[in-house]
C-alpha cells in the first residue's frame, strides 16, 4: 500500500462518520483487507476470525453501504457485546478503516481490553455547554469537509495540496474550496476566544473536533499547540483524533519544537485505533530528535514494536519509521523479534500479552464420525 493510501487511512477514513457524510465510497461491500487485533497477542486473531469472522463481514457490508449507518451501528454493537461476553473481557471496540483508493478493501481491528486491566489514560469530564457557532465557522467547516471529500473521491485533490494554515485536509487551491480558505484565514483569529470556548466546553463532540481543525488557522504554531495540547484528554475519540491529527501534521512539517511527549505517549497503547495511529505518527515525526530518543526507547519502545506487528499501514509504517530513527539502522519491518532483542540490549524488557487460545471463544467443530462409528451407532440405536 503506497504512502498516499496509508496517509489517507491515517488522516481521513477511520470511522462511520465519513460514511454518513461523504456519499458513496469506492468500496466492495463486506470485503476485508486485513483483520487485526490489539490489546492481546497478535496470534489471537485466529480464534477471533474463526468465531466472529462471518459476523465481522456482515457488519462491514453494512458499514460499506451508503445510507446503512443505523444497521451498521446495530451490528457493530451486537458483535462487540458478543465478543466481550465470550471472552469475559473488560471492553471490546471494533474499528473499520476505509481507504480512498478504488477497490482497496477495508481493514478491521478488534480492540480488546482484557478483564481487570485498568485504564492508563484518565479523561476529562464530559462538557455540558451549548456554544453558539461563531460567525458560522463550524457550519462552513462542515461544508468544506463534505465538498473536499467529494472532490478527493473524484481525484480532483492533489496528493499533497498546498496548505496556508498549520493543518489542511484538502487545501484550498480548488476553486470550490478557495472561499473557505479565505473565510478561515480572516475569521478564525477574530473568533479565537469563542472557538476555544467551543473546544473546551461544548457538549457536541463534532463541534469540539471541528473547532480544533479551525484553530489550526491561527497564525502562530506555538499558539495552536498551547490551545490543543490540553485537549488530548478529551473524553471523545473524535475530538482527540482531531487534536492529534493537527499536531501530527505540524510535527511532520517541523512546526513542533520542544513539546513534551509525555502526554502523547500513553496513546500508543490506547484501545482506540484513532488514538494509536495519530500518536505513532507524531512520534515518527519527532523520533529523529536526540532530545526525545532516550525517553522513546525506554518508555515506548515496546509499544512501538507492538504497533509494528499490527497489519494496518497507518500504524505499522509509522512505528517502523520511528524505530529506524531510534536505532539508526533498519532491523526490518517484518522482524519484531529483532527489535525486541535490540530493546533488551537497552535494558528494556517487553511484557508478554495475553493470548486468546483456540477453542476459548466458541465451540470447536467436532470431527465427523468415521463410517465404522456410524455403523456401530446405527446398530446400537436400532
Amino acid at each position: 500500500m503506497d504512502r498516499r493510501t496509508a496517509l489517507r487511512g491515517l488522516f481521513l477514513s477511520f470511522s462511520l462518520f465519513l460514511l454518513q457524510t461523504s456519499g458513496a465510497l469506492p468500496l466492495e461491500p463486506g470485503k476485508i483487507g486485513n483483520m487485526d487485533v490489539f490489546g492481546v497477542a497478535p496470534g489471537s486473531i485466529t480464534e477471533l476470525q474463526r468465531c466472529f469472522g462471518e459476523a465481522a463481514r456482515e457488519y462491514l457490508t453494512a458499514a460499506s453501504t451508503p445510507g446503512n449507518g443505523p444497521r451498521a451501528h446495530e451490528l457493530e454493537t451486537k458483535l462487540e457485546e458478543q465478543i466481550k461476553a465470550a471472552g469475559g473481557f473488560e471492553a471490546v471496540e471494533i474499528s473499520a478503516v476505509h481507504y480512498f483508493q478504488p477497490n482497496v478493501p477495508s481493514d478491521l481491528t478488534f480492540n480488546i481490553t482484557p478483564k481487570g486491566q485498568k485504564p492508563s489514560i484518565v479523561y476529562m469530564p464530559e462538557p455540558k455547554e451549548d456554544v453558539p457557532d461563531p460567525d458560522g465557522l463550524l457550519a462552513s467547516w462542515r461544508e468544506y469537509d463534505m465538498i473536499g471529500s467529494s472532490l478527493d473521491f473524484a481525484g480532483e485533490i492533489a496528493d499533497s495540496p498546498p496548505c496556508p494554515a498549520h493543518h489542511c485536509t484538502y487545501g484550498f487551491d480548488h476553486p470550490k474550496l478557495r472561499p473557505y480558505g479565505e473565510k478561515f484565514a480572516q475569521k478564525v483569529p477574530a473568533d479565537r476566544a469563542e472557538l476555544i470556548r467551543v473546544l473546551r466546553t461544548d457538549k457536541d463532540e463534532k463541534k469540539r473536533g471541528n473547532a480544533a481543525y479551525l484553530l489550526a488557522h491561527l497564525p502562530e504554531a506555538r499558539d495552536v499547540l498551547s490551545i490543543l495540547l490540553p485537549q488530548l484528554r478529551d473524553p471523545s475519540p473524535y475530538v482527540r483524533n482531531s487534536v492529534m491529527r493537527v499536531i501530527a501534521l505540524m510535527a511532520e512539517h517541523g512546526e513542533v519544537k520542544s513539546i513534551s511527549l509525555e502526554p502523547i505517549l500513553p496513546f500508543l497503547a490506547s484501545p482506540a485505533l484513532t488514538d494509536r495511529n495519530k500518536a505513532v505518527s507524531i512520534v515518527a515525526a519527532l523520533a529523529g530528535d536526540k532530545s526525545y530518543q532516550d525517553l522513546l526507547v525506554h518508555r515506548s519502545g515496546c509499544d512501538l514494536v507492538r504497533l509494528l506487528e499490527t497489519k494496518l499501514p497507518n500504524q505499522n509504517e509509522f512505528a517502523h519509521r520511528a524505530l529506524v530513527k531510534l536505532r539508526g539502522e533498519d532491523l526490518g519491518a517484518a522482524n519484531p523479534a529483532a527489535w525486541r532483542k535490540w530493546l533488551e540490549f537497552q535494558k528494556v524488557s517487553c511484557p508478554a500479552e495475553p493470548q486468546i487460545r483456540p477453542g476459548t471463544l466458541c465451540p470447536t467443530n467436532p470431527q465427523p464420525p468415521s463410517p465404522r462409528q456410524n455403523i456401530r451407532s446405527n446398530l446400537k440405536n436400532n
